[in-house]
């Protein structure tokens, strides 16, 4: 939105961990070569550590970038990966054959396969994220693990990065044994004042500009509210340029900074409501009312402009990555069908942009109880500045519509799902991929393959999976206070056969799933 007014080629501040817009602090860079150091010279295990949004991902994928061509590499990025899935995974990345194999000769055949890797000067890396998610028990098998190793080295080196957290873990007298072991110890903390204000300056160069955008007076006040962590900077940045686009300001001063600081403190995600309260121009504020009044028509026309509008808050707004990627034409693309759709009870499904979002006739279900009734399922209680968003970023290790419109499933109680409260309790489901085959009222099942809360992805998506020649169609839920739209794969006459398909079909948007 705001790129072009300021010279931009992307935005500068997204809180994604992309390597190219790593900025080396002092600490930062002593933690990268320890790593690179660690990993070259075979120590075994390293803890990485630092407060929420000090870069610690970032880090990560900046070193991944450094060593995975000559090592291989294992990032796990859901802590309650079970330590045999560690293994098999292990085994995987080595490219051991599986079959007939039991756990215990696994091991025996990867440190095997390991000695000849360090004869070619190759090692192994496990970089387990959310480290301090771990159980106690999780951390000794990880401890064994490491047992991995020949006369004169370690086999594995395995990287734990973690919140601070971690340190009252190891210290409890059960893991005294993998405390001991540890012999890399590196701790992120934030920036300083300077590293603050070369930061900015730094993204919003490899964005393309060489001009500071913001003036000294808002630099101090960005760099009191962030007390100096990346994470923090970044939300202030990006919220301060929409902003100041919104407002026409060339260069963004004090008062745009407090308004998006008064905002994050309100708890409100929505910009284009502070842009309300500020002293914009009177030719700005009429804009606004010619916007408001042509949405309204447009809702007369065509109700379905409203229902993309109150999503603009929805998370693939600010921070899901765009997992497919293909041209968006203008025309609205047009939905597979099959001519056996009626019979087989799809008769919601519709190749026009009049019909594409009638109310469903066939009733699909969602496999909710099934869900909530898992023994695996994990209670969570919400701490301070977390959203649906990132908790499924942390537990699940990616974020995006499928996974809150999962969660929410599961937690009919969520009315909105930018909104939730700090203490409130919510239930984290344990997906499988069999939990995404459900079924009609008619007796036939099909595959949830995923969820937007937007029309445009949707349909995007089912010309993309149109193309393949399978039965794909969307059918619009109300959960909540929120219209999702799920996209389902398939008729199959039973269970089994939906199994089988499933097998088949790639979740790229559901890593934990593969």
């Amino acid at each position: 939105m705001y790129t072009q007014k300021y010279g931009l080629h992307h935005r500068p501040f997204e809180n994604t961990p992309d390597p190219q817009f790593l900025y080396l602090s002092k600490i930062h860079r002593e933690v990268l070569s320890s790593l690179i150091y660690g990993v070259n010279s075979s120590k075994g295990f390293i803890l990485i550590s630092g407060d929420i949004g000090t870069g610690k991902t970032t880090l990560v994928h900046a070193f991944l970038r450094e060593i995975q061509d000559s090592n291989i590499v294992l990032h796990i990025i859901n802590p309650r990966t079970s330590f045999a899935e560690i293994v098999v995974n292990l085994a995987r990345k080595l490219k051991i054959n599986l079959k007939g194999i039991n756990n215990s000769q696994l091991v025996e055949i990867i440190r095997e396969k390991l000695k000849v890797l360090d004869s070619e000067d190759k090692r192994a890396v496990i970089i387990i994220d959310e480290a301090h998610l771990l159980s106690e028990a999780s951390l000794e098998d990880i401890r064994i693990l490491s047992n991995i190793e020949t006369e004169k080295k370690k086999l594995i080196q395995i990287i734990l990065v973690g919140q601070n957290e971690i340190h009252d873990l190891l210290n409890q007298n059960s893991q005294t044994p993998l405390k001991q072991r540890i012999v890399l110890n590196r701790k992120l903390t934030p920036f300083n004042k300077k590293d603050c204000f070369e930061y900015i300056m730094h993204r919003l160069n490899i964005a393309g500009t060489s001009t500071q955008l913001f003036n000294h007076q808002a630099l101090n006040q960005i760099w009191k509210k962030s007390r100096g962590i990346p994470r923090l900077i970044n939300q202030i940045c990006d919220n301060a340029l929409l902003i100041g686009f919104a407002l026409d300001k060339s260069i963004i001063g004090v008062k745009v900074i407090k308004e998006v600081i008064k905002d994050m403190e309100a708890g409100s995600k929505s910009i284009l409501q502070n842009t309300k309260k500020t002293n914009a121009p009177k030719a700005l504020k009429l804009a606004v009312m010619c916007v408001i009044v042509c949405i309204a028509f447009m809702f007369i026309i065509d109700p379905r402009v409203v229902s993309n509008f109150s999503n603009m808050n929805a998370p693939h707004q600010e921070t899901e990555a765009d997992f497919f990627t293909y041209a968006i034409k203008e025309d609205l693309p047009k939905i597979s069908t099959v001519k056996s759709n009626v019979e087989k009870g799809i008769n919601s499904v519709s190749t026009t942009r009049k019909e594409f979002m009638p109310q469903p006739i066939v009733n699909i279900g969602t496999n909710v109880e099934f869900l909530q009734g898992k023994n695996s399922n994990q209670q969570k209680q919400i701490l301070p500045d977390e959203y649906l968003l990132t908790i499924a970023q942390k537990e699940y290790g990616i974020g995006n519509h499928m996974i809150i419109d999962l969660i929410h499933m599961v937690n009919p109680e969520i009315k909105n799902i930018n909104k939730i409260f700090y203490g409130q309790k919510i239930v984290l489901p344990f997906i499988e991929k069999e939990d995404l085959i459900v079924k009609n009222a008619n007796g036939n099942f099909h595959i949830h393959y995923t969820s937007y809360y937007n029309y445009s992805d949707t349909s995007k998506i089912i010309q993309k999976l149109g193309n393949d020649n399978h039965v794909v169609f969307s059918l619009p839920v109300r959960q909540g206070e929120t219209l999702v739209y799920r996209v389902y794969i398939g008729i199959f006459d039973d269970k089994i056969s939906a199994l089988g398909y499933l097998k088949g079909i790639s979740f790229d948007h559901l890593p934990f799933l593969e």
